[in-house]
């Protein structure tokens, strides 16, 4: 079933008029829940019912993934099917979508988000790492308690991270990473 038009529902109550009115005239059901507003769905055998603003999220992720899709379908002139995996790391959420391309169309076949693995995750277990390092090396500092390091330990993360998303390495000089702060 299509919920098009759900962006119509987003802030609406239930009770409200333009509801009331349109209620017949769009393909998918509308319940309430606390007087909102929401659509009931069938998904995987299962009945949910989701905001409006969640299936507009949903709608947003598989054009983001179409988009990419498009970008590397432009780039790369097919002539016969080809499946490609579309990989979208955000700061906080990691998206996959398999989409299947051909000279005059994109499909997205399957999408899959995990909504707790991002870049953040990489940085901060990064962020970690080097602090293990630096306590390992016997360098004076009390990282507990320096916020001036903790944050020039994630800047360089960061930083490291970016370098690394196009690159094989990336180098961090411990031995400055405390300079003017910490006692080595």
């Amino acid at each position: 079933m299509s919920c098009a038009d759900a962006k119509r529902l987003v802030g609406m109550r239930f009770s409200d008029s333009f509801v009331k009115k349109y209620i017949f005239h769009w393909p998918f059901e509308i319940v309430p829940e606390d007087d909102k507003a929401m659509i009931a769905v069938n998904y995987m055998g299962e009945m949910k019912k989701l905001y409006p603003e969640e299936i507009s999220a949903m709608v947003i992720t598989r054009m983001k993934d179409t988009a990419a899709a498009m970008t590397y379908g432009l780039k790369h002139k097919f002539i016969s099917v080809k499946n490609v995996l579309v990989v979208d790391l955000g700061g906080g959420t990691l998206d996959v979508s398999l989409v299947s391309m051909d000279v005059n169309s994109f499909t997205v076949k399957s999408t899959y988000g995990n909504q707790h693995l991002g870049g953040q995750d990489f940085t901060n277990t990064m962020v970690n790492h080097l602090i293990k390092e630096l306590r390992n090396k016997n360098i004076k500092c009390d990282l507990n308690v320096s916020l001036k390091v903790i944050r020039r330990v994630k800047t360089v993360c960061e930083e490291a991270k970016i370098i690394l998303s196009t690159a094989e390495k990336a180098e961090i000089h411990l031995d400055t990473l405390c300079n003017g702060i910490c006692e080595s």
